[in-house]
């Protein structure tokens, strides 16, 4: 199977669409479209990594070096940001990890809903911690 088949394959496995996985990238869908049907095979480092933690696979599976490497055995945030791929608040706690797994199963209609609605309580905590501190001040 070649590099773009297996790219495919696993951009499928996750449920992505070329649109999702270049946006995730920071690339655009062409630049996707291209790698899958093989006509890019010069890909950056930094986007093969943060490709192989997005489809969960190594870099040998994608390339392939090896039939047998499908994934990292479970690459987690810790691994990654040892490596330098995440920033250390990039790391997910479990219930962070959670939700993105239910925001992930959601069309794309109710994810901007609760964006909207974490924007919402996002901004009542930081006013009632501007109302908190200040109460705190005139005691």
């Amino acid at each position: 199977m070649a590099m773009g088949d297996r790219i495919k394959e696993k951009r499928i496995e996750k449920g992505l669409t070329m649109e999702q996985l270049a946006d995730r990238l920071g690339v655009g869908r062409s630049a996707v479209n291209k790698w899958e049907k093989g006509y890019v095979k010069n890909i950056k480092r930094s986007t093969i990594e943060k490709m192989c933690l997005i489809l969960d696979c190594s870099p040998a599976y994608l390339f392939e070096w090896s039939e047998d490497i499908k994934d990292y055995g479970g690459m987690n945030e810790e691994i990654a940001f040892l490596r330098n791929i995440m920033p250390a608040e990039d790391i997910l706690t479990d219930t962070e990890k959670e939700l993105v797994r239910l925001f992930r199963t959601l069309p794309d209609a109710k994810r901007s809903e609760v964006i909207q609605y974490c924007k919402f309580l996002a901004s009542e905590a930081k006013r009632e911690k501007k109302k908190d501190t200040a109460s705190s001040k005139e005691a």
